[in-house]
């Protein structure tokens, strides 16, 4: 996992993220990584508009980003 999440550093793509907060609900998070290490994600959240830190223990799904498109018939 660590391999992917560093090749998204330097492709600075968006993922969606579920996580699970220290709360414990489940939130959904797109962010942009920045830095990685074994036990933290430091990345721009989009939700709060600001950089956050994530404890890796706590993301239960990782996926690129893929944008809800609006279709017009």
């Amino acid at each position: 996992m660590f391999a992917y999440l560093k090749s998204l550093i330097q492709s600075n793509a968006e993922v969606e993220m579920i996580y699970l907060s220290e709360s414990g609900e489940f939130t959904y998070r797109v962010i942009t990584i920045q830095e990685i290490s074994d036990k933290h994600i430091k990345a721009f959240c989009h939700l709060r508009k600001q950089l956050r830190v994530f404890k890796v223990e706590n993301v239960l799904s990782i996926l690129p980003y893929k944008q809800r498109r609006k279709y017009i018939s």
